[in-house]
């Protein structure tokens, strides 16, 4: 689209004239969610039962009620943030250059300090969950405050665009043409009726309309007049227009959800529980039925014989005048009792016993089957599960079935690393979308390579879990290569948290020539004599010639496998050539 013909849209959206289409549902979505996830205002989704309820007792209802859901979206928000403990490589670098450590850590430093300090890494982790959940329409824009680009680079941060605030935006052929974000700013002359002001972000440059507060004069009342320089008159209001331009070549914005909408065909993103949400609507009313009923079980009925009003000049709840009485406000009986004190009633002990009254029949309570409330208890349990299995598509986080997986039984954990792997899979392309804008908008984009690589199996598996498979791989007689996946990810668990650690074990292993083989089975190959020479010295001297690289070349972890290969060979060729120096000579003849 040519920049006519965006300004000319952002007019329109200035003159409250065009929206996306979209607007409506996505707005109505984010509203939906976000009380489902948070309880904030979740009142709105509950409905009255009208052939039992008035709008007060619907009130009450509403007021006693303690939703569960955003419990149940916590749980399974929970079972997605395992994909970061999951296999992956994150690679972020600058080629092999002389120079190339030192920008990588420059540049790592300047992603540390994103969004406040989080960094890129944190601040996705966080935000792209939340956001899924409450707005998965909204969009994360990189921004950046002036800066002298000859002293200093410019400082980016993300700046988070509400459904309620991105009013338009346009894709051709798969390429974001714009998005237009309305924000609020303060108005001096009338402090409560802020000013407008429209940001539309471009791809070469953005574009602003800002509401001045005036209202134009004479001719220029109507319609679109420019007056000024920057200053234009939109349907009689006047707004001022600027442009930033910063030839990125591409709008350096994107949304935040991952799953596509049906309803619009893929252009917008529901929330990724849609598979869950009939469960947590129907949760509504059982939760609040539950809540209800409790109350009633501890708070029952009380029926019981009532006196009648004793005020003077009351005659079955009126007086004289045909007005209602103000004691007993029309009843005709006296007021229930509204303290404990006054329901403790005592009444004269008779002195023959055919005179006194069973006690019982004068006072009733009455309140709701316990067994009601049991099943109430359950099935609010039971949709609570039917949401955890309609996300996973899978019963591997229920608590029955971890224990039941403990014992044996075998479950089907692939549908749950589906469901993750397309949340990871989404969040390693928003985390190379982000680096490469930085990268672009501070001009340290050459010669950079960053991605992170999401294995299809993400291996959620504990330690106990891979350790266990591994003593079944052995007593199954399982080839190396097997044993060999299992050793890798029981390491990646181990150094989970020290990832330079991982590297070098890795690097090591790499080179071990039994890797994956049983104790025994390297006990045999390390002595037979149909295994190279130069294989054997290098599994018997492993650790001491890794170490002894280290010293002597420290960046020898950050090198390719090439290289490190000609200097493991080296040292295998010294240790041999000692091996021989010092060998027996046979006795002369």
């Amino acid at each position: 689209m040519t920049q006519a013909e965006i300004n000319a849209r952002l007019i329109l959206v200035a003159a409250e004239k065009r929206k996306h289409p979209h607007y409506a549902r996505v707005n109505k979505l984010a509203k939906r969610y976000t009380a489902l996830s948070t309880g904030e205002d979740i009142e709105h989704l509950m409905k009255m039962y009208s052939r039992r309820e008035d709008k007060d007792l619907f009130k009450t209802r509403c007021d006693i009620t303690q939703q569960t859901t955003p419990s149940i979206i916590a749980q399974l928000t929970a079972g997605t943030e395992k994909a970061f403990r999951s296999h992956y490589r994150r690679e972020l670098h600058y080629g092999e250059g002389e120079n190339s450590d030192i920008k990588t850590a420059e540049f790592e430093e300047m992603l540390s300090r994103y969004a406040g300090g989080m960094g890129v890494d944190g601040f996705l982790r966080e935000r792209l969950i939340e956001l899924n959940e409450t707005d998965p329409n909204a969009w994360i824009i990189q921004e950046w405050k002036d800066f002298d680009e000859y002293q200093e680079f410019a400082e980016v941060y993300p700046f988070e665009a509400s459904s309620a605030m991105a009013l338009d935006y346009a894709y051709e052929r798969g390429v974001l043409q714009y998005v237009t974000v309305l924000t609020m700013l303060p108005n001096p002359e009338t402090p409560d009726k802020p000013l407008k002001k429209l940001t539309c972000y471009q791809a070469n440059f953005a574009s602003t309309l800002r509401q001045t507060g005036k209202i134009a004069s004479g001719d220029a009342t109507t319609g679109t007049v420019l007056i000024d320089k920057n200053e234009v008159v939109i349907e009689g209001e006047v707004w001022m227009y600027d442009e930033f331009i910063h030839n990125l070549g591409e709008v350096k914005a994107f949304r935040a959800g991952y799953k596509r909408d049906k309803v619009t065909a893929g252009e917008t993103y529901v929330w990724p529980y849609i598979s869950a949400e009939p469960y947590l609507m129907k949760s509504l009313k059982v939760v609040s039925e539950l809540d209800l009923t409790a109350a009633n079980v501890a708070m029952p009925i009380t029926i019981r014989y009532g006196d009648e009003c004793n005020a003077p000049g009351c005659d079955g709840g009126y007086m004289d005048g045909g007005h209602k009485c103000k004691s007993c406000e029309g009843t005709g009986r006296k007021k229930s009792p509204t303290s404990v004190m006054e329901e403790i009633v005592v009444t004269p002990m008779p002195t023959n016993p055919a005179d006194m009254l069973d006690l019982s029949k004068m006072h009733v309570y009455v309140a709701p089957g316990v067994d009601i409330l049991t099943w109430q208890q359950q099935y609010a349990k039971e949709l609570e599960r039917d949401c955890r299995r309609a996300y996973f598509n899978s019963e591997i986080f229920d608590a029955k079935e971890v224990q039941e997986t403990a014992t044996g039984k075998s479950i089907d954990q692939q549908n749950a690393n589906d469901v993750v792997y397309k949340f990871f899979s989404f969040y390693a392309k928003a985390w190379q979308f982000t680096v490469y804008a930085i990268a672009d908008i501070t001009a340290k984009r050459e010669g950079l390579t960053a991605q992170i690589i999401v294995s299809r199996d993400l291996k959620l598996k504990t330690l106990e879990e891979l350790m266990a498979e591994l003593e079944r791989a052995n007593a199954s007689g399982a080839g190396p290569a097997a044993r060999q996946a299992i050793e890798w990810d029981m390491m990646r668990i181990v150094y989970a948290d020290s990832p330079s650690e991982f590297q070098m074990w890795e690097a090591r292993e790499r080179f071990n020539p039994f890797s994956g083989y049983t104790e025994e089975a390297k006990m045999v190959w390390a002595q037979s004599p149909l295994v190279p020479m130069a294989q054997r010295v290098l599994y018997a001297n492993l650790g001491y010639i890794f170490d002894q690289i280290g010293i002597e070349q420290p960046e020898f972890f950050k090198q390719p496998y090439d290289a490190q290969k000609k200097l493991v060979d080296t040292k295998v060729q010294e240790i041999m050539g000692m091996l021989q120096e010092e060998a027996p000579q046979p006795p002369e003849i």
